[in-house]
């Protein structure tokens, strides 16, 4: 079976975007170009809670400023920053366009769809809140098919809570 999808889910959407390799080199290049140029920042909201949880109602315009924080900083990283050929010669499957100027090109779609699912989330929950038995669908990284998108609708966030180890897009 070649690599598998995964994307931002959120609000009952889904947005893939490319294989689990892409997803954690977008996280190494947050930790590597964001977190290490702004240390002040509350970057556990991102780091922890989008990688390998999910982002809480109350957190939503937070992370999504985190998010705008992360394309200045990817738009100022050239390219040459990430070592495209050794993750080529590591079998690392790649739907990445290294041939961009900056990481802020690269991972634009990453950042946008993000915002969207964010959106989309919050504008899910304001119209049906109040409906019987309806749950946040919070924004979170995950294997992105129909069969994931049904599993995750039902998934409890307590699962996410208790998680520990690698996410669950990683297993």
């Amino acid at each position: 079976m070649g690599a598998r999808t995964v994307g931002f889910f959120g609000g009952g959407s889904m947005v893939g975007l490319g294989p689990a390799s892409d997803m954690q080199l977008f996280f190494d290049c947050i930790d590597a170009h964001a977190v290490a140029r702004r240390p002040r920042a509350d970057w556990a909201l991102v780091t922890d809670r989008l990688y390998r949880r999910y982002v809480r109602l109350e957190d939503v315009g937070v992370t999504r400023e985190l998010l705008g924080i992360i394309q200045e900083e990817f738009s100022r990283t050239p390219v040459a920053e990430v070592d495209w050929n050794g993750r080529a010669r590591a079998g690392k499957p790649s739907a990445l366009n290294p041939k961009m100027q900056n990481l802020g090109q690269v991972f634009a779609r990453y950042i946008a769809s993000f915002h969207e699912i964010a959106e989309e989330s919050v504008l899910a929950w304001e119209s049906a809140k109040s409906e019987p038995g309806y749950s946040f669908q919070a924004p979170r990284v995950c294997l992105a098919d129909l069969a994931a998108t049904i599993e995750e609708q039902d998934r409890p966030l307590a699962e996410y809570d208790s998680l520990e180890g690698p996410p669950l897009w990683q297993r």
